[in-house]
């Protein structure tokens, strides 16, 4: 019967290992003072806030990273605030934008002015391109700052015939499919067709340049050294970027000699470039708020910088599952996490748990992330390590800077004080 006295024995090594430990405590200095900063000068619901010291400090990261000379486009989407845009902006030394959704252009432009220079994030209907010159007043200085991304000769037709229905000049940017396969330019053949298009239409269509996303590169396989990795599919999309550069320069001069951006890169690549290839034009965004949801291999050295903070409204006591209260127990001692509870206004954001520590949702009272985007309340397990009284904030690092969309303001906060608020996009399509 040794071996049956074997088994339990390796059962219940493995229960010891996999069992949650008790991870509760405090909130930590940093959060602590924030916690009642909050509870001090708000209104008591969730908020979302930015720390402007670790922005600052994100920016001086940034601005190494890309080193002297290199141009930046700052990505709108991940930073869908008009006054963070400016501040970012205003200390990136830029007035690149790369934007996704037409509708917020208009108050982009009021507010930013029309001496910025906007490149669209990707291929969009030509209904939409007109209908955003169709809402606009100055459409001749609207032109000149926008760059409309086109991937197929097929769109560029569509986009002639838009310029010469609003008898503009309109800004192209090509877009080259380097590995990503979402779309674009797949063959040399391709890109012939569409750039003779450009050249035949001088009156109506104007080459800025190319953009090639290659958001795949962070995630290619690797069995041990995943940097390594990373540089060499980085050096492959990118060889593949300037063929095309080439063939375009040595067959269209007239046309390719007025380009100013080749754009490429994201938050998660920047950091790969280095001193190499200088001459392409990155974009970034989230980068400047570190996000939850960016591989520490990408975002080396940038600190989170944009949590959310939910209070608490009650505290039921012992955690108790409905219709299986019996086994409460059972699910206690097996996470000690889940000893006590609590219920926090709203919840349900795309964003994991940061301070403090020992807390799990209890997925059945609990909205699972952006299912329910006003959601009432939220139950939470937490640990008895864990003190929280009601009026506490709980924070969350959220998966992705553009969670903001959420929220009508975005607090500012400095040295632990706030500083106060900024106003985001008004989501909605």
């Amino acid at each position: 019967m040794w071996y049956v006295a074997g088994i339990v024995c390796i059962c219940f090594i493995l229960v010891l290992l996999l069992k949650p430990r008790n991870r509760g405590g405090a909130h930590d200095g940093y959060f602590k003072s924030v916690n009642e900063v909050l509870k001090k000068e708000t209104d008591g619901t969730p908020k979302i806030f930015c720390d402007l010291d670790r922005l600052d400090r994100n920016i001086e990261r940034m601005m190494e990273t890309l080193g002297s000379g290199r141009t930046v486009r700052i990505v709108d989407k991940s930073l869908p605030c008009y006054d963070l845009l400016r501040y970012v902006m205003g200390k990136m030394g830029t007035k690149k934008l790369m934007c996704f959704h037409t509708p917020f252009i208009p108050s982009i432009l009021a507010e930013l002015g029309y001496d910025i220079d906007i490149l669209m994030g990707k291929p969009l209907p030509v209904r939409s391109a007109e209908g955003f010159f169709q809402a606009i007043a100055d459409k001749e200085k609207a032109a000149l700052a926008i760059k409309w991304l086109i991937d197929t000769p097929q769109r560029l037709l569509e986009y002639r015939s838009l310029a010469e229905k609003m008898n503009l000049t309109m800004q192209l940017s090509i877009e080259l499919n380097i590995g990503l396969n979402r779309g674009g330019v797949t063959s040399i053949e391709m890109l012939h067709e569409m750039m003779e298009t450009i050249r035949s239409n001088p009156k109506t269509l104007c080459f800025t340049g190319f953009m090639g996303y290659e958001g795949h590169v962070p995630h290619v396989p690797a069995l041990f050294n995943h940097v390594s990795a990373i540089q060499k599919e980085l050096k492959k999309t990118m060889d593949r970027y300037h063929e095309y550069c080439r063939y375009a320069e040595e067959n269209f001069r007239e046309v390719y000699s007025k380009a100013t951006t080749f754009n490429t890169g994201g938050s998660g690549t920047v950091s790969f470039y280095h001193d190499r290839f200088p001459e392409m034009e990155l974009a970034a965004g989230g980068a400047f708020l570190r996000p939850a949801s960016y591989p520490d291999v990408s975002l080396k050295g940038f600190e989170p910088a944009m949590f959310i903070a939910a209070p608490v409204i009650s505290k039921p006591g012992p955690v108790k599952i409905p219709f299986v209260e019996f086994l409460t127990p059972l699910v206690t001692w097996w996470n000690p996490n889940m000893l006590q509870s609590v219920c926090v206004y709203g919840g349900g954001w795309a964003g994991q748990f940061i301070s403090p520590p020992g807390i799990d949702p209890l997925n059945m009272l609990n909205d699972p992330p952006n299912q329910n985007l006003l959601p009432n309340q939220s139950l939470l397990g937490i640990s008895d390590r864990t003190p929280l009284s009601i009026g506490d904030y709980i924070f969350y690092w959220p998966k992705q800077s553009d969670a903001m969309f959420q929220f009508h303001n975005l607090l500012t906060i400095r040295g632990g004080a706030i500083t106060g608020e900024w106003k985001t996009f008004p989501f909605g399509f």
